[in-house]
């Protein structure tokens, strides 16, 4: 069975790329004004080129941090097999019993550390 994740920028990071925007727009203004006075019209094309593909990544931060929902977010999709439902996800009685066991007859830990250690894992959930 295919499952997928939706993993999407943190909220700090967010905030740091739209700061990072700000910072590259106002040295498109600043560029664009030097270009102006130097009657540069490629470099006037490539500023408005410049400002096009900065305003796009902005729009995608400031859509990423205002979206809640990470499937419909501007991030990562990630595939995987398997079922990694919460019930899934640690390891089951038998094969921590086991493993103490295994801890017990290589005489890594004692009977009473053995005992405590079995006893808390039957009392976790089922």
């Amino acid at each position: 069975m295919k499952n997928k994740a939706y993993i999407k920028p943190t909220k700090p990071a967010l905030i740091a790329g739209i700061i990072a925007i700000i910072g590259m727009l106002a040295f498109g203004v600043f560029f664009m004004k030097l270009l102006i006075d130097d009657g540069s019209s490629v470099g006037i094309g490539f500023i408005i080129i410049w400002f096009l593909f900065v305003l796009l990544i902005g729009a995608m931060f400031v859509y990423n941090l205002v979206n809640k929902n990470a499937e419909k977010s501007v991030g990562e999709e990630i595939s995987f097999t398997g079922d990694w439902s919460k019930n899934n996800t640690t390891i089951d009685f038998n094969t921590k019993l086991r493993a103490l066991d295994a801890l017990k007859k290589d005489k890594l830990i004692s009977e009473e550390e053995f005992r405590n250690k079995r006893a808390e894992i039957m009392n976790s959930q089922w």
